[in-house]
């Protein structure tokens, strides 16, 4: 029969720890391989491309002032292209925000999606441009197989954890009392 050990505990528990360790070494080994990559003449560290991303209609996106900002042009100009050549952004490329969603902004804003970054750099037709695009690009990608790494290490922590809920509940179940 099977008991419950101290040692066997302090086992589970170190195990859980270092899974949290893995995944703090993968985190910080991810914004430095981000940082290695950049793109020669391009000095936007990939920090800053992260902090503009956010989650809208379960998408990552990007706005349009953010992306006019580091494209280097104004935000007039980057959406007067996107109507020119709107056949070039389906709905899945870019949409637009709602009065609800707008938060305190003048003009509703649109929000591009990863290929509908990489549309945007084909549109502008500028050096700057391309190159932006392919480093945002590059951060999305990384951001992609960070989520996917992290998801394998909850997983295991997941793991880990369900076999100490096991050990808690087979000490309970056949603890003697003294």
């Amino acid at each position: 029969m099977y008991f419950f050990t101290p040692f066997r505990y302090k086992f589970v528990l170190i195990s859980f720890l270092l899974s949290f360790i893995r995944l703090f070494k993968v985190i910080k080994q991810t914004y430095i391989d981000m940082d290695n990559q950049q793109t020669p003449g391009l000095a936007i560290p990939s920090e800053i491309i992260i902090r503009r991303i956010v989650y809208i209609r379960n998408q990552k996106v990007m706005l349009d002032s953010d992306l006019a900002e580091l494209y280097g042009v104004e935000t007039k100009r980057l959406k007067e292209q996107v109507k020119r050549n709107i056949e070039r952004f389906p709905e899945r490329y870019m949409f637009m925000l709602t009065q609800k969603a707008r938060r305190n902004l003048k003009y509703l804003p649109f929000a591009f999606t990863e290929h509908g970054v990489m549309m945007l750099a084909n549109v502008l037709k500028s050096k700057r441009a391309t190159e932006v695009s392919m480093k945002i690009i590059d951060v999305f990608i990384t951001l992609r197989e960070h989520i996917l790494s992290n998801a394998e290490l909850r997983e295991e922590i997941e793991e880990i954890k369900q076999k100490a809920t096991n050990q808690k509940k087979y000490r309970t179940r056949f603890s003697v009392s003294g």
